[in-house]
């Protein structure tokens, strides 16, 4: 997969924004996200920026409100996703935008995204932290991601 990540990323200074939300045109001609978690504590200098998760079609269209209010939060001056494009976010709104993503990407059921979606919003910087650890932990977010919908949306 080519780069879709801001190169910039990696030479800004420090600061508290440690998530990318890459905005891109996928082959099909529409639009979608991908989100990328930055090297924090300044440390850019030896790792790409990890990719949490990627998201487009319908779980996309069922979450565009919250990614807009999540992207002008964090400060960042947009209206709508309509053209590729790179934002900046605070860590603790790309944690809840990342499980959010990671935890939707695979319904269909607009009640499912739906109810996620409000747990996601509802919960605690903690809780939403730990739940994020959990999901993007390599070899066991499968399974962490499953228990999330089953624990907070009906099947």
């Amino acid at each position: 997969m080519r780069r879709i990540y801001s190169q910039l990323a990696m030479y800004e200074k420090p600061d508290d924004k440690n998530f990318e939300l890459t905005v891109f045109e996928r082959d099909t001609g529409d639009l979608g996200v991908a989100l990328f978690q930055l090297s924090a504590n300044g440390d850019r200098d030896n790792k790409e920026p990890k990719r949490v998760a990627r998201l487009w079609g319908f779980p996309l269209r069922r979450i565009r409100n919250r990614v807009i209010k999540a992207l002008r939060d964090s400060g960042c001056e947009v209206e709508t996703l309509t053209e590729p494009n790179n934002y900046r976010l605070e860590e603790e709104r790309g944690v809840k935008l990342g499980l959010l993503f990671m935890v939707v990407k695979p319904l269909r059921k607009q009640r499912r995204i739906d109810e996620l979606t409000d747990t996601v919003r509802q919960m605690s910087n903690e809780e939403a932290y730990y739940w994020y650890s959990l999901c993007s932990r390599n070899g066991y977010g499968k399974r962490a991601r499953r228990a999330f919908r089953i624990l907070f949306s009906e099947e």
